[in-house]
């Protein structure tokens, strides 16, 4: 699922964006987004967000693996990446959130850590919100894609600023959710989990 949406996201929601701009501003606006292109796909599902000059918030970076772990990549993580996961949790689209857009809009941006040792890899996901956010839903959401999506993992208690800490056969998962936004560690262990969430 995640792949078929990522090609497709330009033409299901750029036709719409485009068709947004041109009812707002005709050809103007639309030659006025080629000179000055959105920045983030949160401003895509969102046209509003473009239209009012919103720019992506550069999230504190996830947590870091001791030796001998190596960061292998960062790269960004944005509102259209957390919606294929929301439509799919799993890869199964009958799991998908009641309604994966809407928690989104407090998207403000997202960097994507892979680590890796030898065979094994690690991820540590840091999702900025909003400044605008009042009340996140994007947390919830969050928590709910990770339960649905590996749902054969046991709820563990986690520590007190943990949101959803999962105890799984192959991996483990903290999401912690409060004043730096969003933070997920996924990894082989809860410990090096806890490390990535920072």
């Amino acid at each position: 699922h995640y792949l078929q949406q990522e090609r497709a996201f330009p033409y299901v929601y750029g036709l719409p964006f485009v068709c947004g701009l041109y009812a707002e501003g005709g050809w103007e606006a639309v030659n006025r987004a080629y000179e000055k292109p959105p920045n983030s796909t949160a401003e895509i599902l969102f046209p509003d967000q473009y239209l009012d000059g919103e720019t992506a918030i550069d999230p504190r970076p996830p947590g870091r693996l001791p030796g001998p772990w190596s960061l292998e990549s960062v790269d960004q993580f944005g509102a259209a990446n957390l919606l294929w996961l929301f439509e799919a949790p799993g890869d199964d689209p009958s799991r998908a959130l009641a309604d994966p857009v809407a928690p989104l809009d407090d998207w403000g941006g997202g960097e994507l850590h892979l680590w890796t040792e030898g065979d094994l890899s690690a991820v540590g996901i840091s999702i900025a919100e909003r400044e605008s956010v009042i009340r996140s839903d994007l947390c919830l959401a969050v928590v709910d894609w990770y339960r649905d999506a590996f749902p054969a993992a046991d709820q563990v208690d986690g520590l007190a600023k943990e949101d959803l800490t999962m105890d799984g056969d192959r991996q483990d998962a903290v999401i912690a959710c409060g004043r730096q936004g969003v933070r997920i560690g996924i990894a082989p262990t809860l410990p090096l989990a806890r490390d990535l969430v920072g």
